[in-house]
């Protein structure tokens, strides 16, 4: 009896078994049920308890290995990053049912290429503005160029090669920074090409691209009037105030002399008075005045009224300088005749001046009487006989410069019914 269990173990080592449920006509390394015959034969097929497993073994002894498992051999998608369907399935390790395995176990990650990498439907996602205006690796700001993919697939980059657009003058935005013609300072006050440094101008663009000052008023001289005339910053320069006779002293103040002539010196006026002239009013600037302007009585009378010539009346005075030349009227005021119309002209002169009187009757074409005293005191006595009828009778009278040494004025005196010894009698 103790053989039996040697012989069976010997054949068992001699042969080979079926795996367990096979039905396979050669056996494997392992029984296919309780008991094998170890005949080499197909064994029967004993179902394993428990029904079809997962695990590529007729389990169940229908003939069919997992027909329960339908799914298995189709493509799926593992437990990686990726959606692609790029793995099969398969039975799990512990049989229980299928699985998805993996074939294919690496993430299929999304690249820049215009394909769906990651099987999730969409394209080239996660590469942010494909497609969209980009400005390159320049100095502007001008979207020249469209985001796209780099060659490797990984990132993305501008195809903007277009170089740098710099910014001209021109009214436009060359270089895209949202500012047109920056740098070039437009409107800025300048100054053009003339002589002065007044900015009468702005700056303005040229037409060709660049920039030029607008300024076009010509040139701005310097005048002698306290002013900046050229905008240098300098007043008056170019102007001598001590010597130059059309600013002496001053910008403006011009030395004058009709009767002579006239020098600025150390910034005042100096004139020189030719023959008949002297500088009498003080001031200098107008130079001298003129004393012998009418000695012939050619020009305006200036009328004096009248005084009384036979009964007492109120003297007329006047006071001057220079050459002058009156109208005066004697009037007769007692009617009845038999008398005398009678008045006393008298001229007194300044020291140092000399003036002459001359009288005359009615006209200045008349003869006259003169007086050229040297005292200073000139008197002329006239008198016309009153006969009957109207006496009243004219006088012109002269004031003439004839020298003098000094400034001075003089006063002329007519008065009514008096003197004696006419030196001029009126017909």
């Amino acid at each position: 009896m103790r053989r039996l269990p040697f012989a069976l173990a010997a054949a068992l080592a001699a042969c080979s078994f079926n795996p367990t449920g096979s039905g396979g006509p050669v056996d494997a390394a392992v029984v296919d049920g309780p008991v094998d015959a170890p005949d080499a034969g197909i064994d029967a097929c004993v179902p394993a308890p428990g029904g079809e497993r997962c695990n590529g073994v007729d389990d169940d002894c229908d003939g069919d290995v997992d027909e329960d498992f339908p799914t298995l051999g189709d493509a799926c998608d593992g437990a990686d990053l990726d959606q692609c369907a790029d793995d099969v399935v398969v039975c799990a390790g512990d049989g229980t049912g299928p699985t998805c395995g993996g074939a294919n176990p690496d993430d299929d990650l999304e690249r820049c290429n215009a394909g769906d990498d990651d099987c999730d439907g969409a394209t080239d996602e996660g590469f942010v503005g494909l497609g969209t205006a980009c400005d390159g690796a320049d100095v502007d700001q001008c979207p020249e160029g469209t985001v796209a993919c780099t060659p490797d697939g990984t990132a993305t980059a501008c195809s903007d090669a277009t170089g740098d657009s710099v910014e001209v003058c021109n009214g436009g935005d060359d270089d895209c920074d949202g500012t047109p013609d920056d740098g070039f300072m437009l409107g800025v006050t300048c100054d053009g090409p003339d002589t002065d440094q007044c900015p009468e101008g702005q700056v303005v663009c040229d037409g060709g691209g660049g920039t030029t000052c607008s300024d076009a008023t010509g040139n701005n001289l310097e005048a002698c009037d306290a002013l900046d005339n050229d905008c240098d910053g300098s007043t008056d320069e170019g102007f001598d105030l001590t010597s130059d006779v059309a600013n002496c002293g001053q910008c403006g103040r011009t030395c004058l002399n009709s009767h002579g002539t006239t020098t600025c010196a150390a910034s005042t006026c100096a004139p020189t008075c030719a023959a008949g002239a002297r500088d009498c009013d003080g001031d200098p600037v107008d130079g001298c005045e003129l004393f012998d302007t009418n000695p012939l009585c050619t020009g305006a009378l200036t009328d004096l009224g009248f005084v009384n010539g036979d009964s007492a009346s109120t003297p007329i005075s006047r006071t001057g300088s220079g050459e002058a030349h009156f109208t005066i009227a004697v009037r007769e005021t007692v009617s009845g005749g038999g008398g005398d119309l009678r008045a006393v002209v008298t001229l007194t002169s300044a020291t140092g001046t000399n003036y002459d009187l001359d009288v005359r009757c009615s006209s200045c074409g008349a003869t006259a009487v003169s007086s050229n005293s040297a005292t200073g005191i000139d008197t002329v006595t006239v008198e016309r006989n009153d006969a009957m009828g109207v006496s009243t009778y004219d006088l012109i009278i002269s004031v003439r410069w004839t020298a003098m040494t000094a400034c001075g004025d003089w006063t002329l005196t007519v008065a009514g019914n008096l003197g004696t010894a006419p030196q001029l009698v009126c017909p």
